[in-house]
């Protein structure tokens, strides 16, 4: 699961920057931070790359964002229920 680290630059114009922020907050794969300024922390956890690219495009297009800048990529592990990996199979085999 792609997990991605955001600052968003909102727009000058008050109204459409709180319109931005009330929009992102509608989806649940992206979590916001602090505001400071026309700054914003977000953080974008989705399910797939393809996903990723897709939520990141729509943020980009939103009227009360001019700017999206990716601070961090990063991979989630497995999750906790997924079946443990199997050793390699040189490791299982008796040593001569």
């Amino acid at each position: 699961m792609p997990v991605a680290g955001l600052t968003i630059t909102l727009a000058a114009d008050e109204a459409l920057a709180s319109n931005a922020i009330t929009e992102m907050s509608s989806q649940h794969e992206i979590v916001l931070g602090r505001v400071d300024g026309r700054y914003m922390a977000a953080v974008m956890d989705t399910p797939s790359p393809s996903r990723s690219r897709d939520l990141h495009g729509w943020i980009e297009s939103l009227a009360g964002v001019d700017y999206l800048d990716v601070v961090y990529v990063g991979f989630d592990p497995d999750p906790p229920d997924a079946p443990a990996p199997q050793p390699p199979i040189s490791s299982t085999l008796p040593s001569p």
